[in-house]
């Protein structure tokens, strides 16, 4: 007796959002390639491919709200959806395009988000030990730190005080999120440490990434705060002493930086791309100081001096 021939069933969910994912990403990833790079900036720091970059990123916020609400169309789904990528999505455009104290409310949008979902998934996980982690909405606000993250690489501050001073939130937020944690979970944590295979190293793991993600918060949001609610700069003129590209490596993205004379003291300074190709060695360029809202002194690059 002949077999019978199933026809294979082209599942459109299954191949349309990962494509989608690639092209977005792709698109998003080689606009600010190409906008730090030293051979196509021109063309890459124009209106268009701003809002290009805009359009790649929103893109994404939107597909993957999409492909949330057609796995699960629940009331409390939906809305926690809507929250995380809808307004993760404003909120990143805002931040992107005006910063400052945009950049603080994005900041803190992703941080009370990252809890939200945290929390709802220790609640869930007492009724479903073998729940995965949400990362796909994690992802989604996480991003925002990382793009506050890459706007404070702009800034120069006079010391590394920030650091320090930052240890103490850290540690607090550390230790009140390990408490909610434990006691959230309860006894469910008791039953997947003993079942999961190298549990003390997830353990370790899990603590390690909290404690490095608070610390990141608290670093930048002390940072943007900084910035966003300081006064008015001190002009200094500067002359320029040297050029350097630094490319990837371990900072991730290319820096243009110049190396001025403040103080009797040399300093390297983070530079726009558009402005680093303007200067030559020998330019006189104008540098803003800015004593900090939290007395944390810093400078940034104001314009080249006329001659």
């Amino acid at each position: 007796m002949a077999k019978v021939k199933r026809k294979y069933k082209f599942n459109f969910r299954e191949y349309i959002f990962p494509a989608l994912y690639v092209v977005e990403f792709l698109g998003a990833a080689l606009i600010g390639f190409f906008g730090k790079s030293f051979f196509a900036y021109e063309a890459f720091n124009t209106l268009w491919a701003n809002i290009f970059y805009i359009l790649f990123i929103s893109a994404l916020y939107i597909t993957a709200f999409v492909q949330e609400v057609l796995a699960s169309r629940a009331t409390c789904d939906v809305l926690t959806n809507g929250a995380v990528f809808v307004g993760g999505m404003i909120t990143c455009v805002l931040m992107y395009i005006f910063a400052n104290i945009f950049t603080f409310v994005a900041l803190a949008f992703s941080a009370i988000m990252t809890a939200v979902i945290a929390i709802r998934y220790a609640l869930l996980l007492r009724k479903d030990t073998t729940l995965e982690p949400d990362v796909k909405r994690i992802l989604a606000v996480v991003m925002l730190l990382l793009f506050a993250m890459v706007q404070q690489l702009g800034v120069e501050y006079v010391n590394n005080e920030i650091w320090a001073r930052s240890l103490i939130p850290a540690a607090i937020l550390f230790v009140v999120a390990s408490v909610v944690a434990v006691l959230l979970v309860g006894k469910i944590w008791t039953d997947i440490y003993y079942t999961t295979a190298g549990r003390i190293g997830n353990a370790i793991c899990a603590v390690l990434i909290l404690f490095f993600l608070v610390y990141m918060y608290c670093v930048t949001a002390i940072g943007v705060a900084n910035c966003s609610f300081d006064g008015e700069p001190q002009k200094i003129e500067c002359t320029v002493l040297e050029k350097h590209i630094q490319t990837g490596g371990t900072h991730g993205v290319t820096q243009f930086k110049i190396k001025i004379e403040i103080d009797s003291n040399e300093k390297w300074l983070n530079l726009p791309v558009t402005e680093y190709h303007k200067l030559s060695e020998g330019d006189t360029v104008t540098i803003d100081y800015y004593s900090g809202a939290f007395n944390l002194p810093y400078y940034t690059y104001g314009e080249k001096s006329s001659p």
